[in-house]
């Protein structure tokens, strides 16, 4: 069965509201090559499409180092001027939410953590009706090279480098997004392109793909 994300529906902003976007495609995606396309993609009014979960046990002895290590509780990226707090998102049966608030950032859970293998996986809003710019308003403009900081609960953080952005139909997310192995990278998701007046939801997804470049020493303010 495949499990989708669905949160609370929002009158998104028309796209003629959102300045013009940079070329949708830049950077490279050859570390992380390796996945084939979903049925599906990130709506963010129906929600997000996932591939179907491996089935697995339930003893703790038995689950993969990627459940362990501290879970993000804050993003910032200075460039576009994002510095938003995160919720926690999972699954139940088919369906989970992610923050009401569009200043909020989602970490669906079910993926992996910063630091542990395959894809940490955030998203959010671009915008809506009643709440204006959504945390991710912006990621449409993230350029290659340029950083991103997570912080964790335990008050480290992990600063993380730009590698590719990249415009997908939403019939055409790929499952890179959820891998659970592999090298660890982060990707941040928010809804674009093309505003649709006829379904009011933008037809494309912006995906941004960074990875890890060092962790920082316990920090003594406690992440906000």
């Amino acid at each position: 069965m495949v499990a989708t994300i669905s949160i609370l529906t929002l009158v998104t902003v028309p796209a003629a509201v959102i300045a013009s976007r940079p070329d949708p495609a830049s950077g490279s995606l050859e570390p992380l090559r390796r996945v084939r396309p979903t049925p599906s993609g990130v709506d963010l009014a129906d929600g997000l499409a996932l591939p179907d979960l491996e089935a697995g046990s339930a003893l703790v002895s038995d689950q993969l180092p990627r459940r362990l290590g501290a879970a993000p509780t804050r993003v910032r990226i200075g460039s576009i001027g994002v510095d938003a707090r995160i919720t926690p998102v999972g699954v139940t049966g088919d369906t989970t939410q992610v923050p009401r608030d569009v200043d909020r950032v989602g970490w669906f859970r079910y993926a992996g953590r910063p630091g542990a293998p395959g894809s940490t996986l955030l998203l959010a809003h671009v915008s809506s009706g009643t709440q204006g710019s959504g945390a991710f308003f912006h990621l449409r403009e993230l350029q290659v090279d340029q950083s991103i900081e997570l912080t964790m609960a335990d008050g480290t953080t992990t600063a993380y480098r730009v590698i590719a952005r990249r415009m997908y139909p939403k019939a055409e997310l790929p499952d890179r997004i959820y891998d659970r192995t592999g090298p660890s990278f982060l990707t941040l998701v928010t809804c674009g392109g093309a505003f649709s007046s006829e379904t009011g939801r933008f037809e494309e997804n912006v995906v941004v793909y960074a990875l890890p470049v060092g962790q920082t020493e316990r920090t003594s303010g406690a992440a906000r």
